[in-house]
């Protein structure tokens, strides 16, 4: 039985309300995600994606023919990308996790993707690791816009592994470099070195980030950074998602702290 337990604190200036959805073995998932709905996606081991609105799970579909999910992208709540690096395809679901259509990038001039997001457009921003580039492309696969050389930093290993736009920027989180800014047209502008860095949440003109049991603020003008909290989150959660919602893991539960 599902049960839901509301417990009210504040972090610096924000109010909080925490959400319990309880399910057996629900913690043994590999990624999540919240989209501005504050749906909550899942995907376990297995790569089941799980979709759950107001704590209750509401559909669940597993496309493993495809292989192993590496990151989905579910900021449009009407339609998922769901990315599977191994195999170099995206998927694309709708909201109800039925199959909508697939793109093998290996048919494109993308030679291994390494990250993914959606673009404000409804396109597709990748990494691709073969050139070192930023490449923006459509649906179909076509080419719209890349950085043209290889980008961001000479003789340096990279290991892009999360991509988000925000406003004219797109931002991409590197485990070996820190968070890599671009324009949007791909060009690089700077990069802020922070290592381990698995994924990135923007929130006016400020960069949130979960690291070593911390949850972390950087100010885009002025790139100070601060300790929001302290949590006892496991060394690799990287659930920090949309519209400061955060996913808090357990062995047979999940929170949601969403703000109101």
């Amino acid at each position: 039985m599902k049960k839901v337990l509301y417990i009210y604190i504040t972090i610096g200036v924000f109010c909080f309300c925490f959400t319990k959805i309880k399910e057996q073995g629900l913690g043994n998932f590999k990624i999540s995600y919240i989209d501005v709905l504050h749906n909550v996606y899942l995907i376990s081991q297995d790569n089941t994606i799980k979709k759950y609105q107001n704590n209750q799970l509401k559909y669940a579909q597993n496309y493993k023919i495809y292989g192993n999910v590496s990151s989905v992208d579910f900021s449009n709540p009407l339609e998922g990308y769901i990315f599977y690096k191994d195999a170099n395809n995206i998927v694309f679901l709708d909201n109800t996790l039925s199959f909508r259509g697939i793109l093998d990038l290996s048919k494109t001039q993308v030679g291994m993707a390494t990250a993914m997001c959606r673009s404000y457009d409804n396109g597709i921003w990748l990494f691709d690791q073969t050139d070192l580039q930023v490449k923006k492309i459509n649906k179909s696969g076509d080419i719209i816009q890349t950085s043209g050389n290889p980008i961001f930093i000479s003789n340096k290993q990279l290991n892009p592994t999360y991509m988000v736009e925000d406003g004219n920027n797109l931002y991409i989180a590197d485990t070996i470099n820190g968070i890599i800014i671009t324009d949007i047209n791909a060009i690089y502008k700077s990069t802020i070195p922070i290592k381990g860095i698995k994924q990135i949440y923007i929130y006016n003109k400020k960069i949130y980030y979960a690291l070593e049991k911390y949850i972390y603020e950087i100010d885009l003008k002025t790139l100070s950074k601060k300790v929001l909290k302290e949590t006892s989150l496991p060394a690799s959660y990287n659930s920090f998602v949309n519209d400061h919602t955060l996913l808090l893991p357990s062995v047979d539960s999940i929170y949601t702290l969403v703000p109101f």
